[in-house]
């Protein structure tokens, strides 16, 4: 999806979501093994704590193994060689997908999972197949989402920070978890409009004020044809700091704004842990 400050963001450049590749400083990760069939791969944990991105395979041809907080539909990015899949709470592979398939518009996850094995080296690895982790702890460290708290509600969200993570925004993901989303950050208020260039889930766009208040909610749905204009914006009401993207509905089903996408009382996001 696509966030634009005022229009500073031509049609091309669509906000979305994504984040940037964050490994485990070194002290942080943890050195295991992973086993598929006969054969035992050096594995590391790593934490992504906004986005996936990995620009390029391991020069140490170990095996990553990346832990969310909890289980959530996921989305990658990632250099080509790698094959990615997902683990179901079984430790088997349930779900596969090569990298030279994902392209610019990455990979969703098609149903919420904790964990992900990022693999350059797949010998004995087999869809369906179960596998056996040495090694790990049982609170391994990891980077978990950053979470804020809006009223009694909680969102998950991965932060949009720098002008590139905020021009790819929440674009290209197919499946969003209910309290999932992605914060912008601007350096200063601004009029935003933000376009769904791109996107392929309906949202709820929210704007905030300098101080974390609410300002206006617009509920947008994807475009007929994503990667065609029709013109229809979403628009802060009044200059906006933050932008909160969330699943289509989300303040509504909670009753926090009213139809005409005004906050029913007043409210004002907090960060928490």
């Amino acid at each position: 999806m696509r966030g634009s400050r005022g229009w500073a963001l031509l049609l091309p450049l669509l906000f979305g979501c994504n984040g940037t590749d964050n490994p485990a400083p070194p002290g942080n990760s943890v050195k295991t093994s992973v086993t598929m069939g006969e054969h035992t791969h050096p594995i590391e944990i790593v934490s992504l704590s906004a986005g996936r991105k990995i620009a390029r395979l391991p020069p140490d041809g170990k095996a990553r193994l990346v832990i969310s907080p909890r289980a959530r539909y996921q989305y990658w990015k990632l250099a080509r060689g790698w094959t990615l899949f997902f683990l179901s709470k079984e430790d088997r592979l349930a779900e596969a997908h090569s990298t030279t398939a994902g392209g610019d518009a990455g990979i969703t996850s098609s149903r919420e999972y904790e964990r992900a094995l990022l693999l350059s080296d797949t010998r004995g690895a087999r869809l369906d197949s179960k596998v056996h982790f040495e090694g790990i702890p049982s609170s391994p460290a990891i980077g978990a989402l950053e979470k804020l708290k809006l009223g009694e509600e909680t969102v998950y969200f991965e932060r949009a920070a720098s002008s590139e993570e905020r021009q790819d925004g929440l674009m290209w993901r197919k499946n969003l978890s209910e309290n999932d989303g992605m914060l912008f950050v601007y350096p200063e208020p601004d009029w935003r409009r933000f376009w769904m260039g791109n996107c392929l889930i309906d949202l709820d766009i929210a704007f905030f004020r300098e101080d974390r208040s609410l300002i206006n909610v617009v509920e947008m749905k994807k475009y007929p044809d994503p990667s065609s204009d029709p013109g229809d914006r979403a628009a802060s009401d009044e200059p906006a700091k933050y932008v909160l993207e969330v699943s289509y509905g989300w303040f509504r089903k909670r009753n926090l704004t009213g139809e005409n996408g005004k906050p029913l009382r007043a409210l004002r996001f907090e960060y928490t842990r």
